[in-house]
């Protein structure tokens, strides 16, 4: 049930190219390999940025590690739910603190790996050599860490008792969400409309964004006006315009999210969308993703007909 949305609205992927990200902090520079992969859905219901996290072309998990739970509840090693676990009278499966299950897991490992296991599912996209290079990869994990939880974030499981977990960072330099994908989380930013104006059947936002400006370990906070179109590496900082219009009779006329800058101002071209008639704009602004708590900034105006 959780994954019916995904199998419904799926339909393929294609992978467009892969290139390489370099970035400079300090003394050092990171390059990163990214490939940029194109999703084919069909939820339309959705605004156009959230539609590829309907069917990301990753996982969580790799697949070996999600083949491996599978496996384990097949054969009665353990069971996905605790209510399961109950009426087969088997241990709830648990990755990394249970010592029986991750030996009997270990050992499922080693059958999967002799056979080059490959799931039905994935047998034209994985060779006999990748899964067999898979699996001893898995091996190795759990040899050095004691566990099998493998993950695709930035932080390692390491230690754990009945009172604490103890999870490490790591540095993978082939991983693309690299140094600094996350420091909009550490400060976070807001964008605001010092002035909304509505010509016609278009809205003109001048924005003002928030820098921090940093002082060894110290930063503040500084608002300022978005200024000259800014370098490629900055385009992050443009903040993002959501819109919704109400006409007259209180109804949603229209509604949306705009990227479009010209110089210093965001625009939200509505041509040929409204009908003539009185309606209130209303807009927030957000940079780096960050829409927590934003202030809306509201205009009313006029389409006329065409003469």
């Amino acid at each position: 049930a959780a994954t019916a949305p995904l199998r419904q609205a799926l339909v393929g992927f294609r992978v467009v190219k892969v290139d390489a990200e370099v970035r400079t902090y300090s003394d050092n520079t990171f390059t990163y390999v990214v490939p940029v992969i194109d999703v084919y859905v069909t939820g339309g219901a959705l605004e156009a940025e959230s539609l590829a996290a309907l069917a990301p072309p990753w996982s969580a998990l790799p697949w070996p590690v999600m083949v491996l739970m599978e496996e384990a509840v097949k054969r009665g090693v353990a069971a996905f739910s605790p209510g399961e676990a109950r009426r087969r009278g088997v241990p709830w499966l648990d990755l990394a603190r249970d010592p029986k299950t991750k030996a009997a897991l270990a050992a499922l490992v080693d059958t999967l790996a002799a056979q080059a296991y490959i799931p039905p599912a994935l047998k034209r996209l994985v060779t006999a050599d990748e899964a067999q290079t898979r699996w001893a990869a898995l091996k190795t994990f759990y040899t050095r860490r004691g566990h099998f939880l493998v993950t695709n974030g930035p932080y390692a499981l390491d230690k754990w008792s009945d009172r604490e977990v103890v999870v490490t960072a790591f540095r993978d330099f082939t991983n693309p969400n690299g140094v600094g994908t996350y420091d909009r989380f550490a400060i976070p930013r807001r964008a605001f409309v010092a002035r909304l104006t509505a010509r016609g059947d278009r809205l003109e936002i001048a924005p003002e964004i928030e820098r921090a400006e940093r002082f060894l370990r110290e930063y503040r906070i500084v608002r300022e006006p978005l200024g000259k179109p800014v370098s490629d590496e900055d385009r992050a900082d443009v903040p993002v315009c959501r819109y919704v219009i109400v006409g007259a009779d209180g109804g949603v006329a229209d509604a949306g999210l705009s990227r479009e800058r010209e110089g210093a101002r965001l625009v939200v071209n509505l041509k040929g969308r409204l009908k003539p008639g009185a309606y209130t704009a209303l807009v927030a602004l957000a940079v780096r993703e960050n829409w927590v708590n934003p202030e809306v900034a509201v205009a009313q105006f006029r389409v006329d007909a065409a003469p």
